[in-house]
């Protein structure tokens, strides 16, 4: 399947600050065969890294299989073209980012835009999970991690050659939320998540109710119909094969949860966005 990358890309921003996340995750390919494509690029920067497993990338018109520890740093307004191939079980870590000082950051440190292999792939690997992390918990102090996190990230990426504040959320809680970032496409029981920071089930329920104000299991499910309506906006995949790809036990299952968060059930809502169109 291609998904156009270009359409309902609704964290496509340039910003005039001097550094600013739009969007950063952990996604899993699940071993599902899918290309995205980007003719005209973003307005930001890009970053793809593969933590895991292969991904094909074209830069430029030269084509480059990449492994664990190699990335891609695509520019503003760059045509952007990656591909996962079926039956391949690819982890990739990414980040859209913008702001006046970055292409300063990036000459200071000797990043131009390209493919390369990172010299500290754990380490970057690490700090790609925090950045995540802090970027998805959302607090003013937690952003403000999330771009330090992206500052340590990029020096971690180039060539060789305590976070800001009081943390507003109990440790355990943002180890949760980290852990639950970094594998929201399998199967995540409360129990196991719960066993991760050393709590009771009910325990960690409770702590992660109060302090992001949802279930954990609401929490994950949220997470997966974000990324579902992505996927039914901007692909023609099945609705078995993104439910299978969001990490739901089945289509049906998927159908029933989709319709209970949004309203409508997901070929509704693919129809709608559809007669929609792209925002303007």
């Amino acid at each position: 399947m291609i998904y156009d990358g270009s359409l309902h890309d609704t964290t496509n921003i340039s910003s005039a600050e001097y550094l600013t996340i739009n969007s950063c995750n952990i996604r899993h390919s699940r071993g599902i065969s899918y290309t995205v494509v980007r003719d005209a690029g973003r307005v930001d920067y890009h970053v793809l890294y593969v933590a895991g497993g292969e991904c094909t990338c074209l830069y430029e018109g030269t084509e480059a299989l990449m492994t664990r520890g190699q990335f891609v740093v695509y520019p503003p307004n760059k045509r952007q073209w990656y591909s996962f191939a079926a039956g391949k079980h690819t982890t990739t870590l990414w980040v859209h980012f913008s702001g006046s000082g970055v292409e300063k950051i990036l000459s200071r440190l000797g990043i131009p835009a390209g493919v390369y292999r990172a010299p500290l792939a754990g380490e970057a690997e690490a700090c790609f999970a925090k950045m995540v992390r802090d970027h998805a918990i959302g607090t003013e102090k937690h952003r403000v991690a999330a771009q330090g996190a992206l500052l340590e990230l990029l020096s971690l990426l180039a060539p060789e050659g305590e976070r800001v504040g009081a943390v507003a959320y109990p440790e355990a809680v943002v180890k949760m939320v980290e852990y639950i970032h970094s594998d929201w496409q399998s199967e995540l029981r409360v129990a196991d998540i719960a066993g991760r920071v050393g709590l009771s089930e009910s325990r960690a329920a409770h702590l992660f109710r109060a302090a992001v104000g949802k279930s954990i299991h609401k929490y994950i499910t949220d997470l997966r119909i974000s990324a579902a309506k992505e996927h039914l906006r901007n692909t023609s995949s099945s609705i078995a094969e993104i439910s299978e790809m969001m990490g739901f036990a089945d289509a049906l299952y998927f159908s029933r949860a989709f319709k209970a968060a949004v309203g409508v059930s997901p070929r509704a809502f693919r129809e709608q966005s559809e007669k929609s169109g792209p925002p303007a």
